[in-house]
């Protein structure tokens, strides 16, 4: 595992791992993983995702979460707090951000498919 500090209000981490397992936790940031090889398995609250290469997943602030994968996997996740994006003050954050966070969706998993059929 590499973790890389960027800035002072958001992390990144690549798991390059044969095995590796993120336990059951939560945090106030925002956190967006890729599946860049291998696959990996996210449970969010009580969904649970099997991602694949070149897809990923959002996780909203406050959500429980965890992922494994028995296989391997390079998987980078970047969290950050939403101020990050822009400061609390601002129209940009009480506009755009603070209704994220305040919103009931707790993930959106990304993929390459549109309208069913797999994008190139």
């Amino acid at each position: 595992m590499e973790t890389v500090n960027i800035r002072f209000n958001c992390i990144t981490t690549i798991l390059r791992c044969l095995i590796f397992i993120v336990e059951w936790h939560w945090h106030v940031e925002f956190e967006f993983v890729f599946v860049q090889e291998g696959t990996a398995t996210f449970w969010v609250g009580e969904k649970q995702f099997s991602l694949g290469q070149g897809t990923g997943i959002f996780i909203n602030s406050k959500i429980l979460h965890r992922y494994f994968s028995e296989g391997h996997a390079i998987v980078p996740n970047f969290v950050l707090k939403p101020t990050f994006l822009a400061p609390a003050d601002s129209l940009i954050y009480k506009k755009y951000i603070a209704p994220i966070q305040a919103c009931k969706v707790d993930c959106i998993v990304f993929c390459r498919e549109i309208n069913g059929r797999q994008k190139h």
